[in-house]
């Protein structure tokens, strides 16, 4: 190889080498964002899973848990769901009742799972199309009870009905599993 062709070897690299140190500085002050799919909810800081269809604060009172929960009027097989929370004989009322008439009445689908949630000023309302809308009213009831800190469950109205036949939640990796 000639003495020229050797330098402009080693100056085309030297370009080559600025343009690519530029290039990374271009793309660590300008990071390749790309939109995630669907929307942003806002349930005004209640976290429940699966995210309910529609939740609603039709004002934004509170209502006082600390003396539990009277499940009187709950039927004895659902009562079991209520293990995590606190329970007491005439502690807050929890109404619970299920029917095509009812799931009608808040405008809920004709779905298994289908349930309306009421969180109101001085009870409780579970009102579902059938008994595995019960369950899941009763188990949205748990998760918003488990996740306060003072005692005070926010008053909340709460439709929520499957999109697909089987409700679950997908918690999807990706790239090599034995990273986690």
């Amino acid at each position: 190889m000639n003495k020229t062709a050797i330098i402009l070897f080693f100056a085309a690299g030297v370009v080559a080498a600025g343009s690519v140190e530029a290039y990374a500085a271009k793309k660590k002050s300008q990071p390749d964002l790309r939109p995630v799919p669907g929307h942003v909810i806002d349930h005004e800081g209640i976290n429940v899973n699966p995210v309910p269809v529609n939740v609603t604060r039709p004002n934004n009172g509170y209502l006082n848990m600390s003396g539990g929960f009277d499940l009187s009027q709950v039927p004895p097989e659902f009562a079991d769901c209520f293990k995590s929370i606190k329970t007491t004989p005439g502690g807050i009322p929890v109404r619970v009742s299920y029917g095509k008439e009812i799931a009608d009445r808040f405008g809920l689908p004709e779905k298994n799972g289908a349930y309306h949630l009421s969180i109101g000023p001085e009870n409780v309302t579970i009102e579902a199309f059938d008994q595995d809308g019960l369950f899941y009213g009763i188990n949205t009831l748990s998760q918003i009870a488990e996740g306060v800190s003072d005692d005070n469950l926010p008053m909340v109205e709460i439709n929520d009905y499957p999109a697909l036949k089987y409700r679950g939640v997908v918690e999807v990796f990706y790239g090599n599993h034995f990273s986690h």
